[in-house]
């Protein structure tokens, strides 16, 4: 077949183009996928980093119809630029620190160094291809030890396969950069090695095989996010309703089989919409935070702690004797909640409310919780109660008026009846070199009364009154 002159051979050309076009196609698509899941971390810049490798290849395949230097640069700018890209995305998603910017910067410079020096200084093709080949090698290793280190061994099926395709990206990389170096290459794009179609195939291979393992492992991610927001409370990151209940069910199956008693401890907060009222609602999210943690930390690795939802709060404790083991854990979680108030206001309104139930004592699983939760709004009612006794005892002292004369230190005191008493009020001070200075004194404390006359309200009259008109009035 006759080839024109000034055309690559129809190999490389074809070869090239078809690598030029899976890359595109396999890059929209990967930009569909982000579309869908931009809640993944990383993923921005993966595709970001995609798109600008696709637009370097086609700058390198544009290098047919122009020349020059300026364009050679422009393709390696965004071929170099857009693996860092994927580098950084990869390590994002991964939960890992990025490349620090010295690092990339230092990378950069280095890579650029030497190859305009086999670009102005000694024109050398195959050693530019070398250089960049070079630096593709090592983000790829970079790429592949990110995806593959710190993976547990159920999650090891989503992102080991990504990291072997980096790996295998890696080893055609360093393939390339070892017959480059060795002078392989002609002296230009349009007469590459003879291993150049191997070479570029096994890279698109890899490409594909990245990508397609980046969207399995970003899909996965995001179906496992959407459960833990179904499953996992928010805020606290603790076992919502739904998921304490799947559970306590799993806990009473395993207490039937094996012929053991759990505990059940139900919490509420005592006037919590106060503290959002008085102190914002940032102040009561950040102590349901707090209190959260410190309950945790009280409790077993084993036993499972759920919020119900707003204030209430429920403990599951497997593998109890007794009651009474319960009711010593329910007393300790209420100092720990009392403790995790950190301002003086705060541990004045916590209070907590809490009652405890045992399985199968109390009856089945939803049997106990109903129990518990029931057991608490009793302890919350004669809470109230107390509180209100407590009020009205003070409510029945004598309310009393005082006036004090300072030149005796004498307070009367005037009483509901007509008697007034002389109290002699008493003050140590301590004389010092520098100052006096009140050191203490007691503390009187009384009720105002206010007398307030019955007076009979009088009628208002109408200062306007309504009269009908005895015409219409028109126009």
């Amino acid at each position: 077949m006759n080839v024109p002159s000034g055309l690559p051979s129809l190999d490389i050309f074809t070869v090239k183009a078809m690598a030029l076009i899976t890359a595109v196609v396999v890059s929209l698509v990967m930009f569909s996928a982000w579309r869908v899941n931009q809640r993944i971390a990383g993923m921005r810049l993966f595709t970001t980093g995609l798109l600008s490798l696709c637009f370097g290849q086609g700058v390198a395949i544009a290098r047919i119809l122009v020349s020059g230097s300026g364009i050679i640069v422009v393709c390696n700018v965004f071929v170099l630029g857009g693996m860092i890209a994927v580098i950084q995305g990869i390590r994002t998603f991964r939960g890992l620190p990025a490349l620090p910017a010295k690092t990339v910067v230092g990378f950069t410079a280095t890579i650029s160094v030497f190859y305009f020096w086999w670009m102005f200084v000694h024109d050398s093709y195959g050693m530019r291809v070398g250089i960049v080949s070079a630096a593709f090698t090592l983000l790829s290793i970079d790429a592949a030890v990110s995806m593959i280190r710190r993976v547990s061994s159920g999650d090891r099926l989503i992102y080991w396969p990504t990291g072997f395709a980096f790996v295998f990206a890696a080893a055609c990389m360093a393939v390339r950069t070892f017959e480059a170096l060795s002078g392989a290459y002609g002296g230009g794009f349009l007469s590459p090695a003879t291993t150049e179609p191997a070479s570029t195939i096994c890279s698109t291979v890899a490409y594909i095989w990245c990508v397609f393992g980046m969207s399995v492992a970003s899909n996965t991610q995001l179906r496992r996010e959407t459960e833990k927001m179904a499953l996992i409370d928010p805020l606290t990151n603790l076992p919502n309703r739904r998921s304490f209940l799947d559970r306590l069910l799993a806990a009473e199956s395993r207490a039937l089989l094996t012929n053991q008693k759990f505990g059940l401890i139900y919490l509420d907060l005592d006037e919590f919409k106060l503290i959002n009222d008085r102190f914002g609602h940032h102040v009561g999210d950040d102590l349901l935070s707090r209190i959260s943690a410190a309950m945790t930390s009280t409790l077993r690795s084993g036993d499972c702690l759920g919020r119900m939802g707003g204030d209430e709060f429920v403990v599951l404790v497997e593998d109890v004797q007794n009651r009474r083991e319960i009711e010593g854990l329910a007393g300790r979680l209420k100092a720990t909640i009392q403790n995790a108030a950190d301002s003086v206001d705060l541990v004045a309104l916590v209070r907590v409310s809490c009652g405890v139930a045992m399985f199968p004592d109390d009856g089945s699983a939803h049997d106990a919780v109903r129990e518990a939760d029931a057991a608490m709004y009793r302890a919350k009612q004669e809470g109230r109660k107390t509180e209100k006794r407590k009020s009205a005892e003070c409510g029945n002292q004598p309310r009393i008026s005082a006036t004090t004369d300072t030149s005796t230190n004498n307070v009367s005191i005037g009483g509901q009846g007509n008697a007034d008493i002389a109290v002699d009020v008493s003050f140590r001070r301590r004389r010092s070199d520098q100052s006096r200075q009140a050191q203490s004194f007691q503390k009187l404390s009384f009720w105002p009364s206010f007398k307030m006359p019955t007076v009979r309200p009088k009628p208002v009259s109408p200062r306007i009154s309504w009269a009908k008109p005895r015409s219409w009035i028109g126009y």
